[in-house]
């Protein structure tokens, strides 16, 4: 038997964990005992464990339930670089930090997942940090298209893109979002089928425009600025396996066309 199918998944241990990510301490529920992850975190609760129901059939999304990743602190850190106000939407949220920032920090946002486990953490993450009122948490699966999916100003994700089947944040990005709204993503670079140039080609089939990329070592602030065009040549020859790249786009305009 594959040792995901018989892994008890209703035994994962969870605690409470503080972190201060871009000058703001937040606290949150994720997996205890998480290795390699690239920020200082400390536990401030017993440990305890999900429950049968937070869990559904699918291996992958189980086994990375309650995980905190390497593009958080990147993330962060690029949020923190403006003061923003607006409705802002997280794609994939998982434990939500890179949402609950913004929220602290004076937006509105609603953290969105698809998987039962996580959205129940996200709500307690919420709670954790007073935010009722400036944090909501929703479920959405990226192929589809609710109602209330409109009108946010910012969407962002934290290491979503993993596959091809990936891509659709992109579609849910661009109908999520208000002409001129924006998209930040911070994702670990992987092959070439969702590396660079697979980015911004599916991002600019739905009318997402690249404006701005910078790259960075997983965990870190990073330190270089790229323009598309230099990201477009420079970036993949150098790709190492924990390299971290923030994307920018911007949805055109109804009369801007698509690029």
């Amino acid at each position: 038997m594959d040792s995901m199918e018989s892994f008890n998944f209703c035994e994962m241990p969870v605690a409470v964990h503080r972190a201060t990510l871009a000058g703001r301490e937040l606290l949150f529920w994720a997996a205890a005992r998480q290795a390699d992850v690239p920020f200082e975190m400390e536990e401030v609760s017993e440990v305890s464990k999900l429950l049968p129901e937070d869990f559904n059939d699918d291996g992958i999304l189980n086994s990375m339930c309650a995980c905190v990743f390497d593009t958080v602190p990147a993330l962060c850190w690029r949020l923190s670089r403006e003061a923003f106000v607006g409705r802002a939407l997280e794609l994939g949220s998982g434990m939500g930090l890179p949402g609950l920032w913004l929220a602290a920090s004076g937006a509105h946002v609603t953290l969105t997942d698809c998987h039962p486990g996580v959205l129940r953490l996200l709500q307690l993450n919420v709670d954790l940090n007073s935010l009722q009122g400036r944090a909501d948490v929703k479920a959405l699966r990226w192929e589809e298209e609710p109602l209330w999916l409109a009108g946010f100003d910012l969407v962002i994700g934290s290491d979503i893109l993993y596959e091809i089947p990936g891509f659709s944040l992109f579609n849910a990005a661009a109908c999520a979002l208000r002409p001129g709204g924006r998209l930040v993503l911070a994702n670990t670079i992987r092959g070439a089928s969702v590396g660079v140039a697979a980015i911004q080609r599916h991002a600019a089939a739905v009318g997402l425009c690249l404006i701005e990329s910078v790259e960075a070592a997983a965990g870190e602030a990073p330190p270089r600025l790229f323009s598309p065009r230099r990201l477009m040549s420079a970036l993949p020859a150098r790709c190492r396996p924990c390299q971290v790249a923030i994307f920018e786009f911007r949805k055109v305009g109804d009369g801007e066309g698509k690029r």
